[in-house]
């Protein structure tokens, strides 16, 4: 069985994370970086033997050729696997979860992995909450006002953001 890859350079995330003090003892930065190398633990706590397969949404089903593009993207990426006939899946148990895509622009989509259905028996009831804390616009304009004359701020939007770290399979 292929394994989902993750484009992040190890090597740099190790040096950048040198000094990183984790709000949870759990996520240390050797865990970090592991988990670009091996994929993550998700922590998932839900029932692992309860099957899933819900039906895509609507619009997915509506537009079957740009979310076949899309998943066909996915894979030529490295992040996810299959396809795989449901009678011999790659795991024991396996969640199905439904696929959408939603318009992003006039002639792009964009594709959905809905981890949250079917309500109370998704992938993400079972996954351990912890809670995070982003940056607000106004953290980034304190640091602008405390800067140094000469200083430049950059923003980052990494694309597809959740995409990039593979699952552990356990």
């Amino acid at each position: 069985m292929s394994r989902a890859t993750c484009s992040l350079k190890q090597d740099v995330w190790s040096a950048l994370l040198v000094d990183y003090v984790p709000s949870d003892s759990c996520y240390t930065s050797e865990v970090l970086v592991a988990g670009m190398k091996y994929g993550s633990y998700t922590r998932y706590e839900g029932d692992r033997t309860e099957p899933v397969n819900k039906r895509n949404h609507p619009d997915a089903r509506k537009h079957p050729h740009e979310l076949l593009q899309l998943v066909l993207q996915e894979l030529s990426l490295g992040r996810v696997i299959g396809p795989f006939s449901l009678q011999s899946p790659p795991f024991e148990h396996i969640k199905i979860c439904p696929l959408n895509i939603v318009p992003k622009g006039e002639k792009k989509w964009r594709l959905i992995q809905d981890l949250s259905s079917p309500q109370g028996h998704s992938v993400n009831d079972g996954i351990f909450h912890m809670p995070t804390e982003w940056q607000l616009i106004d953290d980034a304009l304190q640091l602008i006002h405390d800067a140094v004359r000469g200083c430049h701020l950059v923003k980052m939007d990494v694309k597809s953001a959740y995409r990039q770290l593979p699952i552990h399979p356990d």
